[in-house]
């Protein structure tokens, strides 16, 4: 009678490379940040441009699991929203739309996966 014997090896090496991939799935700060700047320049972009206030005033902050993209000028709220007299000019929106974030995720994602 035969018998197959099959030796797997490196399985530690395999297990230490998943360990290490989950630690940094687990901590997507990376990418919440290069994703928020991302957003944060691209709303800089596409703010109105009378003083350069508004463009220049964007702010990307980034915790453990969020992102927030914010703007402290005065009246960056009634641009993006209007007011009962003026019209919207919305800039922040726009820019979240229109900027790849999935890809931003998506690379770092295959980053984690090719160093397995």
């Amino acid at each position: 009678m035969q018998t197959l014997r099959v030796d797997v090896r490196g399985d530690k090496r395999i297990a230490a490379s998943l360990r290490r991939a989950a630690v940094r799935m687990d901590n997507p700060r990376p990418a919440l940040a290069q994703a928020a700047k991302a957003v944060a320049a691209k709303a800089g972009e596409l703010a109105a441009k009378r003083t350069g206030r508004l463009s220049r005033q964007n702010r990307a902050r980034v915790t453990v699991r969020t992102a927030t993209v914010s703007n402290r000028t005065r009246y960056a709220w009634y641009q993006e929203e209007g007011t009962r007299v003026m019209r919207a000019h919305p800039y922040l929106r726009p820019a979240l739309t229109t900027t790849p974030i999935g890809e931003i995720f998506q690379d770092f994602a295959n980053d984690i996966t090719n160093d397995i």
